[in-house]
């Protein structure tokens, strides 16, 4: 018999649901067999698919949560604070367990959503953090161990929303 998708190629293969001839290109291997895709029902998992309310509620969250982390940045260390080098471990230390719990407030708000949308959202509430503590300091200016903290905080949320 001839795979319905591919007519030039023949096949010995059917879709376990529907009996329509499948070749090795278009089967897709379910846990109770082999299924043609139409049966096979592709599709994100729901966690993945985020709704435009999901998305608002997400950015709701981030700048909330961005203005107050970036307010008790900008008192408790102003921008140009450093420790030297020392600094910049600490920044890494302490800028993970920030991402972390970050992403853990957008997964609360938003339902437990996840992929590039979310942590696009959470890196950027992180940002707005960045930028009300460098607005809180009253400086942009050479905030290295400010910029490195961002960074892992970033990697630190994108990790929980994978």
């Amino acid at each position: 018999m001839q795979c319905a998708a591919h007519p030039e190629v023949e096949t010995e293969l059917a879709c376990g649901r529907c009996e329509t001839a499948i070749c090795p290109r278009c089967l897709v291997q379910t846990p109770v067999g082999a299924r043609c895709r139409d049966c096979a029902r592709l599709r994100r998992p729901p966690m993945y698919e985020v709704s435009p309310v999901g998305v608002l509620r997400g950015v709701g969250a981030a700048l909330l949560v961005g203005v107050v982390i970036g307010v008790i940045w900008g008192i408790l260390l102003p921008p140009g604070f450093g420790f030297g080098i020392f600094g910049l471990f600490i920044a890494l230390f302490i800028g993970s367990p920030i991402g972390y719990f970050f992403a853990g407030v957008l997964d609360r708000a938003t339902g437990r959503k996840r992929g590039p949308v979310m942590q696009s959202i959470a890196v950027g509430g992180l940002v707005v953090a960045w930028l009300v503590h460098a607005a809180v300091g009253g400086t942009f200016q050479g905030d290295l161990f400010g910029l490195i903290l961002v960074a892992a905080a970033s990697a630190g949320a994108i990790g929980r929303l994978r």
